[in-house]
């Protein structure tokens, strides 16, 4: 999306529309693209199981947590 200065000057809508749609916005001023808006990249989603076996390995040493619960209700 492109826009000069006077045009957003007029309705700054435009810079919320980009916003919300995702979009690069160049700004023209004087005819030459004076600068780029660009969206951030959303940040990566934690992968908590690759952390844990990272941390305790594929199989944990011990018994399974099921195991534990069943002997605290006995």
């Amino acid at each position: 999306m492109t826009a000069t200065l006077e045009e957003i000057h007029r309705d700054p809508a435009i810079l919320d529309r980009a916003i919300t749609r995702g979009e690069s916005l160049e700004i023209v001023a004087a005819g030459v693209v004076a600068a780029t808006m660009v969206p951030r990249a959303k940040p990566a989603e934690p992968d908590f199981l690759a952390r844990a076996q990272r941390i305790w390995g594929a199989a944990p040493a011990g018994k399974p947590l099921s195991e534990l619960v069943a002997e605290g209700r006995d």
